[in-house]
């Protein structure tokens, strides 16, 4: 663990990324690596507090949250279930209510719509297309990249938790 761990945040890439463009991607990547491993050592309201922190930051760290539960569907249950909800809410009710109550209809357009506002600090290679006009992909295009993403996450969640039950290593490192 210590290894992917020095493997992952010490990748120049992501130094790069970090450092140079002010990209803070390593943040989410960061809490919902530590909300996966707590979930899978089956500590559940941390595992719900760092994926809440995760999700507060972006949105993907949602996806990794609902694979980890449909790919151990089979040991989950209505308490642990609860606990991890009850971690990921309570963070994103504690980050969300001083906005709540300074501006609840700018924060709810801010939060169901994030393209609504400007592109001020997402300059991409795919803001800087669009803007050029060569690139106008579909909607089912970014709705297709969500699912192939969550049901990859889901058959890998769904293999760890079989090698699980069957008495082996509850994680797989590629």
């Amino acid at each position: 663990a210590n290894r992917a761990f020095a493997a992952f945040f010490l990748n120049p890439y992501v130094i790069w990324i970090s450092s140079a463009w002010g990209m803070f991607d390593v943040l989410p990547t960061y809490f919902a690596l530590l909300g996966s491993l707590f979930f899978l050592d089956r500590r559940d309201v941390a595992s719900g507090i760092a994926f809440g922190v995760a999700i507060s930051l972006k949105y993907f760290p949602a996806l990794v949250v609902f694979g980890l539960i449909l790919g151990y569907r089979t040991t989950m249950n209505r308490q642990r279930l609860g606990r991890i909800g009850l971690g990921v809410a309570g963070v994103l009710g504690t980050l969300s209510a001083p906005f709540l109550v300074w501006d609840a209809r700018a924060y709810l357009q801010g939060v169901l719509s994030p393209t609504s506002g400007s592109y001020v600090g997402r300059v991409t290679i795919w803001v800087v297309a669009d803007m050029l006009g060569f690139l106008s992909l579909p909607i089912w295009i970014a709705a297709l990249d969500i699912i192939a993403i969550f049901v990859l996450v889901a058959l890998f969640s769904e293999a760890a938790g079989r090698r699980s039950s069957a008495g082996g290593e509850s994680t797989i490192w590629l």
